[in-house]
């Protein structure tokens, strides 16, 4: 990423959390025409938010990373290594020292795009259940919320899941997680 990408993607992530319509506007105007870009344009300006000292700015670059590539049209217009590249970068965003709520961002963005590639479901459902085996809380926290924004999508149905049962129940014996009429009640606070 040059230096003029990073500065421009910070100044229109900066703008949209300012309390000026004007600025606001704008960036919001900006980031409808970033889908016009080349995918490997396009990616570096949300990167330079998510990769950010500023918390708010990585959330809110991250809330328009979803938006503006897991929009089921557009993702449908992605090619293969385009989808490829965007995977890689999420999983590269992955740190466990990171805040709390920006790995709840990327396990959001996570379920969403697996959500669009429901072929592919098993390989994060095996992700999930690798990191779940962590003995770091933040990690098990992660593969939680993952699980969990799978289920508000919708995504954990029979046919799915019945081959990871067995992992599964890992994750039941080892987490704090209860089973009530056959929904799942997750305790984020492991």
């Amino acid at each position: 990423m040059n230096q003029n990408q990073e500065i421009q993607g910070l100044i229109i992530f900066q703008s949209l959390l300012s309390h000026i319509n004007d600025d606001r506007k704008n960036a919001e105007d900006y980031l409808h025409k970033i889908k016009d870009l080349e995918f490997k344009d396009s990616i570096k300006i949300f990167l330079s938010g998510i990769e950010s000292t500023d918390v708010n700015i990585q959330n809110i670059a991250m809330i328009c990373m979803k938006k503006n590539y897991l929009d089921k049209e557009y993702y449908a217009l992605l090619d293969d290594n385009s989808k490829l590249e965007l995977k890689k970068i999420v999983y590269s965003l992955i740190h466990f020292d990171k805040n709390i709520k920006s790995l709840n961002r990327i396990a959001d963005f996570l379920a969403k795009m697996y959500s669009n590639e429901k072929n592919q479901l098993s390989e994060l459902l095996a992700y999930v259940v690798k990191t779940f085996e962590s003995e770091n809380e933040v990690a098990r926290q992660f593969a939680i919320y993952i699980i969990e924004a799978l289920c508000e999508l919708g995504e954990l149905k029979d046919d799915i899941v019945g081959g990871s049962v067995d992992n599964f129940n890992i994750i039941f014996k080892k987490g704090n997680i209860k089973s009530n009429n056959n929904n799942l009640i997750f305790n984020r606070s492991l």
